[in-house]
């Protein structure tokens, strides 16, 4: 249903119907199996083309509404590139706390982490977010002794008077 108009959607159905019959052309169920049959457009473009649509119930629809947009995001190369660089942030977040007795620089962590991971600052800083949620292994940056934002693996925060 979503990208025509009612006008739209009234001039294709019966030309559908006609060609196709009132049926699923995927499950095959009739629409008095299913309830509704929607047009989906096999492919996005104009000017509309009933050769471009056929009549689909809507648990269909929905499944392959949903694959095309999994693999479309699944392809692109920011989420390829996300896929691949995402764990070594991570890792190299982790060695870097290790190192240094359960804490580092929160600034630190960030710029060394997108130089070495060849990732931007704001990818960085994503990529610490879910990292520092209240579900994450690590605190919120919080002030050091020298005034320093620090990231503190949870348990191992230091308590000040």
């Amino acid at each position: 249903m979503g990208n025509l108009s009612k006008k739209e959607r009234d001039r294709f159905y019966p030309l559908l119907v006609h060609r196709d019959g009132e049926i699923c052309q995927l499950c095959r169920k009739t629409i008095e199996e299913s309830g509704m049959l929607v047009i989906h457009e096999i492919k996005y473009e104009r000017p509309l083309s009933n050769d471009n649509m056929k009549l689909l119930c809507l648990s269909c629809n929905r499944k392959l509404t949903s694959k095309a947009l999994n693999i479309q995001r699944d392809g692109s190369p920011e989420y390829k590139k996300n896929i691949e660089k995402e764990p070594l942030f991570r890792k190299f977040v982790t060695e870097k706390l290790l190192e240094n007795n359960f804490h580092y620089s929160y600034d630190e962590l960030i710029d060394s982490g997108a130089y070495r991971c060849d990732i931007s600052t704001e990818t960085a800083k994503r990529y610490m977010r879910p990292l520092m949620s209240e579900d994450g292994p690590l605190s919120k940056p919080m002030g050091a002794q020298n005034g320093e934002l620090h990231v503190w693996i949870k348990g191992h925060e230091p308590y000040y008077d």
